[in-house]
């Protein structure tokens, strides 16, 4: 179903979710920008503590986060030392990937390179930016991977 925001609701979803979004990102520059596709999914897990994580491609990979919450530490180490994990990120073209837990949710969100929209003013050119073939099944292993590792 898609909103009157752009945004596209998915239902039928596996008991483990509780909602997946397809959202449209726009990043305006001065002659230009850039729309994306973001994919947020959104899961509860028995916990309050409050978390923020993001993923970093560089030198092999790696999960960081600037709270020091118990929970948030540990799924650190958890995913940091996944190697398959990190192998899969690490062959996606990733603009994002980060983990948000907040009152009793997880919520996953991923923009890829490709899938968007990129556009001039000057000369006007739209330009659609295809998601590469070779990334789709990544990007579901790699999802698939991310919500076995998250703890219910």
């Amino acid at each position: 179903m898609q909103t009157n925001e752009g945004n596209v609701q998915f239902s039928k979803l596996p008991d483990l979710l509780e909602g997946l979004q397809v959202k449209p990102r726009l990043k305006r520059w001065v002659l230009g920008g850039v729309c994306s596709m973001t994919l947020h999914i959104c899961r509860k897990i028995e916990t309050e503590e409050k978390c923020f994580l993001s993923f970093r491609g560089n030198r092999g990979g790696h999960f960081f986060t600037k709270d020091k919450s118990c929970y948030g530490e540990q799924l650190q180490a958890t995913l940091n030392t996944d190697r398959t994990l990190m192998e899969l990120l690490c062959g996606l073209d990733l603009e994002e990937l980060t983990l948000q837990i907040e009152s009793g949710h997880i919520i996953l969100t991923m923009t890829p390179f490709g899938g968007g929209l990129v556009y001039l003013a000057l000369p006007p050119l739209r330009y659609p930016v295809a998601f590469p073939a070779d990334q789709i099944e990544t990007m579901v292993n790699s999802m698939e991977r991310l919500n076995a590792k998250i703890c219910v």
